[in-house]
Parts: structure tokens; C-alpha cells; sequence
């Protein structure tokens, strides 16, 4: 029996396969068709144990946003053990509403030899970073903040970018 399979990924970018779906995520378009993820990763030559020990990129890098104080967020990275952030992989952009977001400083990483990017800081635990704002007083009440990260599991896989929007709600105060 023959199966086809039909993926565009470009060489540069890593691939993730979804164990529920059989599709192949990356950070571009791509399609797969017919068989499992398992028997993809065998056609690839990649299967290297059993996919579903891989969590989904949602699970391993959770991103919670708060306010933490009139011109500031505080952005939550909580990471999975066994998986680590890129620290220069993150970065913020509000996307609605009139603010803007001002330098910030990520704490320092821990300095890993990555197979794909060489010596690297990288975050193995959870990380909080305060992103300053600045927003003026025609400001709507709410803000949307996308962040945007990559990040690897330790037993070999990587995941293409990722970036979260959230949408956050101020009470009613202005700059001074």
C-alpha cells in the first residue's frame, strides 16, 4: 500500500507533529495527508520513540498576562520541565489600542549548546518579565498584547515560532 504525503517546510524551519491530528506544525502553510503522525516521522526518519511523550506547544509554554501597575504588564512564560524557551526568541508588540510597548529587560538565561542555533540563553524554568507600556489618556479601556517566543523540548524537538494575543483590560486611570 502506498501513502502520500505532501508537506511544504522549508529546511530552515523545525516541525512539530501533532500526535491528535497526524498534521505537521511549522511556521509556514503546510498539509499532510493520510497515515498517522507516527508513520510520518517513520517516512521522515525521524521517529525517534513514541510521539505522544512530546506535549503540545500550548502545554509545554503557557503565557499569562496581568497588570502590574499603571504603565506596566507582567507576562508569565510558565514552561514544562523537560522544555526550554529561547530568551532571544521573545519579544512584545501591542496590536490594539493607542500604547506602546517601551524597552524592557528579559532576565538572564542559562547559556546551552543548541543543536540549531549554537551557544544560547535559554529559560528551564518559568519566567516572568515586566513590559512597560506607554499609553496616553484617549486610551480605549482594553489593550492587546502579542508575545511572541520558541522553544524546545530536551529530548530533540522543536517548535516552530509561536506568538500569543491577549487582550487586557485596565481599570479607568490615566498617565500622570
Amino acid at each position: 500500500m502506498t501513502q502520500r504525503v505532501r508537506m511544504d517546510v522549508p529546511l530552515t524551519t523545525s516541525s512539530l507533529i501533532n500526535e491528535r491530528s497526524g498534521s505537521v506544525k511549522t511556521g509556514w502553510q503546510s498539509t499532510s495527508t493520510g497515515g498517522s503522525a507516527t508513520e510520518l516521522q517513520k517516512l521522515l526518519g525521524t521517529a525517534t520513540g513514541d510521539v505522544s511523550e512530546f506535549l503540545d506547544p500550548d502545554d509545554a509554554f503557557q503565557v499569562e498576562i496581568e497588570i502590574a501597575g499603571e504603565n506596566a504588564l507582567a507576562v508569565h512564560f510558565k514552561i514544562a520541565p523537560g522544555y526550554y524557551l529561547y530568551r532571544d526568541k521573545i519579544a512584545f508588540q501591542a496590536v490594539q489600542g493607542n500604547a506602546q510597548v517601551r524597552a524592557f529587560d528579559l532576565p538572564p538565561g542559562t547559556v546551552k549548546q543548541d543543536p540549531y542555533f549554537g551557544a544560547v540563553e535559554v529559560y528551564l524554568t518559568s519566567r516572568s518579565v515586566i513590559v512597560p507600556i506607554e499609553k496616553n489618556a484617549l486610551m480605549a479601556d482594553t489593550l492587546s498584547l502579542t508575545v511572541n517566543y520558541q522553544g524546545c523540548a530536551e529530548k530533540g524537538i522543536c517548535y516552530a515560532p509561536m506568538s500569543t494575543t491577549q487582550t487586557i483590560e485596565f481599570p479607568s486611570f490615566v498617565n500622570a
